[in-house]
Parts: structure tokens; sequence; C-alpha cells
């Protein structure tokens, strides 16, 4: 037998999670009753004087998708404005649970720790302290950014926020440790920056459901000289929820829209199995209202119908990934929509175009 001294004594190691919550941010003041249109405008001019130039159709699709979704999916693709952009998303919104995902992240507490000062020691995350600091105050609107997200591996870290978007009604209940839970307040959007342009190619049913897209038409700008007036519009959690119900009162979708998606859902179920489900046509009938509010057009909302979320259903579905699927669908909704300007859905759908 050998030596003691020439065997490898491997030393074990033990990780060391301490599950201490940060001190919470300052408190902020809310800004007086404003419109959504004005919070567009007001955003739009931030990014300006930072010299990022946002398409206001685009700033009115993000705030649609704010105001109704839980997990938004950012694309952009302009790659060389991208990084000043989501400093200016982060900056206006207040983001500070924020982080890059991994490709080699493979279940929640990937995302819910981070490495502490040595080797073995663990803390909690930027995501996790903005977790409870949404917990904590309830009146504020806390938006969580996740860059770098790959497809492949969404699922096995992702999986419970994304039952919290599928089940906004249901507890959800975030373990840190035996003696440290949460349970996630409703006031979170969680705001998704992919790793590459195809990622809707990669979409699962789960993902698709519980999620909406923007997509974000944003170019580089001079920085002006002297930069107009600006502020930062923030509203609390109770307001939002007022404007969204004025909106809903106000301004809504014809029914001769819904009468052809309904008549779409029939013609695409004819030869695969699809649907729209409830929570998404409720999504849906919020967003379009408050698109227009914000001071979308019917076209514009049409448009971006398809585009948040109904294209997301039909990427995961059975129908598009059939030969040519992109281009039978694309075929019905240009049928079904004729009167309307397609062509951003032609080009999601048709990858030829």
């Amino acid at each position: 037998p050998p030596d003691d001294e020439d065997e490898e004594i491997e030393e074990e190691h033990v990780r060391r999670y301490d599950a201490t919550f940060a001190e919470d941010e300052e408190e902020i003041e809310f800004s007086q009753k404003v419109s959504f249109n004005e919070l567009c405008n007001a955003f739009r001019t931030f990014a300006a004087n930072r010299g990022v130039s946002v398409e206001m159709s685009s700033v009115r699709a993000m705030l649609a998708s704010m105001a109704s979704g839980k997990v938004l999916f950012i694309s952009c693709k302009n790659k060389e404005v991208l990084p000043a952009f989501t400093d200016v998303l982060c900056e206006y919104f207040g983001i500070y649970g924020r982080v890059t995902a991994s490709d080699e992240w493979n279940t929640q507490e990937d995302l819910l720790w981070k490495k502490g000062s040595s080797a073995d020691d663990y803390v909690l995350s930027d995501v996790s302290n903005a977790i409870n600091s949404a917990a904590k105050t309830p009146e504020r609107n806390f938006f969580i950014m996740l860059e770098n997200v790959s497809m492949h591996n969404l699922n096995d870290y992702f999986s419970a926020f994304l039952d919290y978007a599928n089940f906004p009604s249901e507890e959800h209940i975030l373990n840190f440790s035996e003696d440290v839970s949460l349970r996630l307040p409703n006031n979170i959007c969680f705001l998704l920056m992919p790793s590459n342009d195809n990622f809707a190619e990669e979409l699962n049913p789960a993902v698709a459901h519980a999620s909406m897209l923007v997509d974000m038409v944003v170019s580089k700008g001079a920085v002006p000289s002297q930069p107009a007036e600006e502020e930062i519009k923030v509203i609390s959690r109770m307001a939002l929820e007022e404007l969204i119900s004025e909106a809903r009162e106000q301004f809504f979708v014809s029914e001769p829209v819904w009468k052809k998606l309904d008549d779409f859902t029939e013609a695409v179920n004819a030869t695969e199995r699809f649907a729209i489900d409830n929570k998404s046509l409720l999504q849906l009938e919020k967003y379009t209202s408050v698109l227009m509010e914000c001071g979308g057009d019917e076209n514009e909302v049409v448009v971006n119908m398809f585009i948040s979320k109904i294209l997301l259903l039909l990427k995961a579905s059975k129908a598009y990934r059939k030969e040519n699927g992109g281009k039978t669908l694309y075929g019905i909704i240009e049928k079904l929509f004729s009167e309307e300007n397609l062509s951003a859905v032609q080009r999601a759908l048709v990858s030829n175009v």
C-alpha cells in the first residue's frame, strides 16, 4: 500500500450560505397623476438626452407590455446601441436587480445566489434582494432584468417565475434556506434580454404563455448640448392600476378584430391543435387598451397583438414547426387582416422575407 505521504487528500468543500437580505433602497417620491402618453414622452426624452433615440411606437409597446405582463422579452436588433439603451432602462426605472444569466445555470439557486467574498461563501443575489424589497414595498412597481438569456436553459432556473406569470392569482413561495422564504409579490415585472435574435424560434409553450415580446427600434442619437427638460415619472402600483382601469373603460379594440382573431384560431385549429387561452386574451385586452391610450391607432394595435403575444404562442406550436409552417400561418393572417399593414408580422413569420 502507498505511504500516507503519497496519498492525495482532497479537502472537502462545504458551501456556506448567508441568507441575509441587503438594506432597502431609500424611499422614493411618486409623481402626481400622469397619463400613459405623458409616461411615453418622459421616457423618450430621458433616453434622447443620453444619446439614445427610441421610436415612439416602441415606447408605447414597452409601456403597454409592462402594464399587462409579468415576463417581457426585450428584443433590440441594434447591438451597437443596446448597451446604452439597457443602461437607460435601468436608470429610468430604478432597476438594481440586474444580473447576467449564464449558459451554465441549471437550478433556481444559480439565479438567487452569488459567490461571496471567499470561494465557498454564497450571498443572496441582486435578484433576491430586489424580490425582498418588492415584497416589503407593495406600493412600488419593481423591474428585474436578466441579460444574456438563452432559451436552452431558461426553464431550468426560471420555472418558478414562469409559474408566477402564468398563474398570477396563486401563491408562489421562494425558499432561500430552511429558515428564509418569501412569497412572490404581484408588483414585479421581469425584463429578459435574449442572447440572440432567434430566441423566439426556440420557445416552448410554458415560456410562450408566460411572456410577452417587445421589439424595440432604437438608434444612436447625438447627446444634445442643451438637454431637453426631463422628469422621471414614477407612479405607484395603485396609480398604475387606476390608469389601466381607465384605459380599459375608454379604449378598446373593435369587435370585428376579435372576431377575426377567433376565425384565425379556428383556421389554425383545423389542421393542428392551437388556442389562445383566456389568460392571454385578457392580457391582450389590457395591452391593447393601454397601447391605444398611449396614442397607438388600430393598425398599430392589431400588428402589436401579433408581435407581442400571438406570434410567441404560434412559434411554440406544431403548426409553425411544420414545413413552411410560418408561411402558411402568415397566409391565413393576411387573408383575415387584409386591410392592415402586416409587414412586421410577415418578417417575423416568414424567414426569407
